[in-house]
């Protein structure tokens, strides 16, 4: 119903993305309501927005109808919907399944189940996958305790203690819970890896609270109560005016960790990585390598406020920013 057209597809991907944070009684755990608001944000005309919220109306008859099932070992059917997967994300959940051996009855089918799930986001324009699957260098995670914002697909810490946007479905493969939730649940002091989705929100619509959002508001309690390791996009904000009281002495992020690929992948947007000065030493990453003369890098100057940049932060945000900046989201 969209159709080609870059902007309002961004848009719905982020819809969905930041939906289950602000959960509604008469929507489901991936679709807003027929009466939400965040429906008018996206920018499509009229007409096209009644046919979407038709459309939606018809979800609640139609949910057991959906037929999921394997077509080989690369493809999931969904109904009419043909999704490919990748086989090192299938090979992620087979490892991950909680169950013993012999409950292997239903695996297949909670794999395909969850990774049909994260094709929704997906915009069908790019050939590239969401951002939501990337995360920090696994040398980092691997030295936490907990990750707030992780999937089966990509959680690195040794314990598999990650929380998750669906836990309902993946608890099945780990999950501990979701955030905000789960907070409560982790032990004071706990080095806790923090890297929300980088979503734009809903401006003007509850409170204009995305993760990233609702994280920032939260960080004074955050920092209390766990020793963080935390990416922070550098955004036009009214949380970005914390950054240099907050978030002291950060390092500038050049590149995430794409777990489906194993590789690394180039920050879009002029990120930073703060790590609190309690948590424990870890190996240098190749993120923190390369200067060319053997010199590890282990923290970049101190974030000043914006607009008063010292000249070496100041030239390293710059060529960042002459990258994409679009979220891959």
């Amino acid at each position: 119903m969209i159709g080609p057209r870059s902007e309002p597809q961004e848009r719905l991907t982020h819809i969905l993305m930041d939906h289950d944070l602000h959960p509604n009684p008469r929507g489901d755990y991936m679709i807003p309501s027929l009466e939400s608001p965040l429906w008018q944000t996206l920018k499509v005309p009229e007409a096209t927005r009644k046919s979407i919220i038709q459309r939606i109306s018809r979800i609640p008859h139609e949910v057991l109808s959906q037929r999921v099932s394997w077509s080989g070992d690369s493809e999931i059917w969904v109904g009419r919907h043909k999704i490919s997967c990748r086989s090192r994300d299938v090979q992620a959940l087979d490892s991950r399944w909680v169950f013993a051996p012999k409950d292997q009855s239903s695996k297949p089918l909670e794999i395909a189940r969850l990774l049909a799930l994260y094709s929704v986001f997906d915009n069908p324009l790019s050939h590239r996958r969401n951002g939501v699957h990337l995360g920090l260098d696994p040398v980092i995670r691997r030295h936490c305790d907990f990750e707030l914002f992780a999937s089966p697909l990509n959680a690195a810490v040794p314990n598999g203690h990650f929380s998750s946007k669906w836990p309902h479905v993946e608890w099945r493969f780990g999950s501990i819970g979701s955030y905000p939730t789960v907070i409560d649940h982790l032990p004071v002091n706990s080095v806790v890896c923090i890297n929300p989705p980088f979503t734009d929100g809903a401006v003007g619509f509850f409170g204009g609270e995305a993760y990233l959002a609702d994280v920032m508001a939260r960080l004074a309690e955050l920092k209390l109560r766990f020793r963080l390791r935390m990416a922070v996009p550098i955004l036009e904000a009214p949380w970005r005016k914390k950054l240099h009281s907050s978030l002291p002495v950060p390092q500038l992020l050049k590149t995430y960790y794409d777990a489906t690929a194993e590789t690394p992948a180039d920050v879009l947007h002029p990120t930073l990585l703060w790590e609190d000065p309690r948590c424990p030493p870890r190996p240098s990453t190749q993120n923190e390598k390369g200067l060319g003369d053997g010199t590890v890098i282990t923290s970049a100057p101190p974030l000043v406020p914006m607009g008063r940049m010292d000249g070496s932060l100041a030239s390293m945000v710059e060529g960042q920013m002459g990258r994409e900046c679009r979220l891959i989201l």
